[in-house]
C-alpha cells in the first residue's frame, strides 16, 4: 500500500535536514534535494566535503532577501537549474489534481528522481502560510503524500490527502501574485564552474540586462573606431554590473562558514585545479573578444573590471541576445564562443546556463512584479 518515492524515501532519510533559517524552507528543500541526487556542487562546503549547504544557493536571488522574505516558486526553480538539476514543473494552474496524481504515481517507480512542493500552508490548518518541502511517499490505498517537511521545528514528516496537497498549490503567493507549484528533479549536466561563474549577491540581473540591452546603442554614438567599442562596453560597467561575475578566487571567498581550498584540497588536487584554472585563463586571453579589449587598455584609463570578467558578460549578453542590432552586427566575429575548448568550454557551458535560468525567472516574474523597469521590452530567447 505504501510506496516510497524516488525509490527514496531512504536517500531523502540520509540527506533529511532542517531549514537553517525560518524562511529557508526553499533553500532547505532544494540542498536536500540536491544531496539526495548526489549532485556536485564544484567546491566544498567545510573540510574536504563536497555537499550542498543553504548558503551556496545565492544564484537567482541574494540569500540576505531570501533570509527576510524566502524564495517565490519560480525563484526557486531557478535555483535548482543553476545548480545542476534538470527540472521538471509546473504551477497548480498550468495541471490539474489527476495529472498531479500521475505524476507522484510515475515518481514512486523512479529511482533518479526527487518531487518537491510549494504549497501554502492554510489549507492543512497549520500556522504560517508559504512553504517548501520534498515529497517521501504515497500511500495509493488512501491517496496520501507523506511531506518530509524541513520545518522539523515545527512538524515532523507528516501525511496529506493528495487533494489536500493538490488544493494547498493553488493559492496565491501574493508575493508575486501567482500561484504555487510542484518539481520533479533529476540530476543534471554537471554545474562545476572551475573558473568563474555568477553572482546575485553583488550584481543585479536586471542591472546587467539594462545595461547590455540600453546603454550600448547611444555609446556607440561616441565611439569613432569600432575596435574600441569592446573596451568602451567594459570601460563604462556600472559597479552593481561589474561585479556580476565571479572568478573562483570570489567562489571559495564565501564567508567563515566555507573552507579554503588551501586547508582541506590534497596537495595533488590544488595542483590539478591550478593548472586547470591556468589552462582556462591561457584560453580566455587568445580568444579574439579578450584580445580586443587588451589591445585598448591603457595604464591611464584602468578598467573597472578584470579583463577575462568584462569578455565574459559580453559573451553573455551576446548569449541572450541583448546587445542592439548594431552593436551585436560589429561584435559578431568576436562572439563565437561554441568552438572553444575544454576546459573552457565547460566553464562557458555552466556561465551560459545560469544566465538562461535567470532569464527564463526574470520573464516569468515580469508579468505579476510590475517592477522590473528597462528601457527595453523583454529579451528574445538565447541564441542557440
Amino acid at each position: 500500500m505504501l510506496r516510497s518515492l524516488v525509490g527514496s524515501e531512504m536517500c531523502i532519510r540520509d540527506s533529511f535536514k532542517t531549514q537553517d533559517e525560518p524562511a529557508y524552507c526553499g533553500l532547505g528543500t532544494l540542498a536536500m534535494a540536491l544531496n539526495t541526487l548526489a549532485v556536485d556542487p564544484g567546491r566544498v562546503w567545510k573540510g574536504v566535503w563536497r555537499w550542498y549547504h543553504e548558503d551556496m544557493l545565492d544564484c537567482c536571488k541574494p540569500l540576505d532577501n531570501v533570509k527576510q522574505d524566502g524564495i517565490p516558486f519560480d525563484a526557486w526553480l531557478c535555483l535548482a537549474r543553476c545548480n545542476g538539476a534538470t527540472v521538471a514543473a509546473k504551477h497548480a494552474s498550468e495541471s490539474s489534481e489527476d495529472e498531479f496524481r500521475e505524476v507522484v504515481r510515475t515518481v514512486a517507480s523512479c529511482n533518479q528522481v526527487v518531487l518537491t512542493v510549494s504549497y501554502s500552508r492554510k489549507t492543512m490548518n497549520q500556522t504560517g502560510d508559504g512553504h517548501f518541502s520534498p515529497i517521501g511517499g504515497y500511500n495509493a490505498a488512501r491517496d496520501m503524500v507523506l511531506i518530509m517537511d524541513v520545518a522539523r521545528f515545527k512538524h515532523p514528516p507528516h501525511w496529506v490527502p493528495l487533494c489536500k496537497m493538490f488544493e494547498s498549490m493553488t493559492l496565491l503567493d501574493p508575493s508575486v501574485a501567482k500561484d504555487r507549484g510542484y518539481a520533479v528533479l533529476s540530476s543534471g549536466q554537471c554545474c562545476n564552474s572551475i573558473g568563474f561563474s555568477i553572482s546575485q549577491v553583488t550584481g543585479s540581473f536586471s542591472k546587467f540586462v539594462e545595461y547590455f540591452s540600453c546603454k550600448l546603442e547611444p555609446m556607440m554614438e561616441s565611439v569613432q573606431d569600432a575596435s574600441q567599442l569592446p573596451w568602451h562596453i567594459c570601460f563604462n560597467l556600472p559597479a552593481s554590473v561589474a561585479s556580476f561575475v565571479v572568478t573562483f578566487h570570489d567562489l571559495n571567498s564565501k564567508g567563515s562558514m566555507f573552507a579554503s581550498e588551501d586547508d582541506c584540497f590534497e596537495a595533488e588536487l590544488k595542483r590539478d585545479l591550478a593548472q586547470t584554472r591556468q589552462a582556462i585563463m591561457e584560453q580566455l586571453q587568445e580568444h579574439p573578444l579578450y584580445r580586443a579589449i587588451e589591445a585598448k587598455v591603457t595604464p591611464t584609463a584602468p578598467l573597472p573590471v578584470a579583463i577575462q570578467n568584462g569578455m565574459l558578460m559580453i559573451l553573455g549578453a551576446g548569449h541572450l541576445n541583448l546587445l542592439p542590432s548594431a552593436v551585436h552586427e560589429l561584435l559578431a566575429p568576436l562572439l563565437r564562443w561554441q568552438d572553444t575548448q575544454d576546459p573552457l568550454h565547460g566553464d562557458l557551458q555552466t556561465l551560459l546556463t545560469q544566465l538562461e535560468s535567470l532569464a527564463e525567472l526574470r520573464a516569468a516574474m515580469s508579468p505579476a512584479g510590475g517592477n522590473e523597469s528597462t528601457c527595453c521590452s523583454e529579451p528574445p530567447a538565447p541564441i542557440q
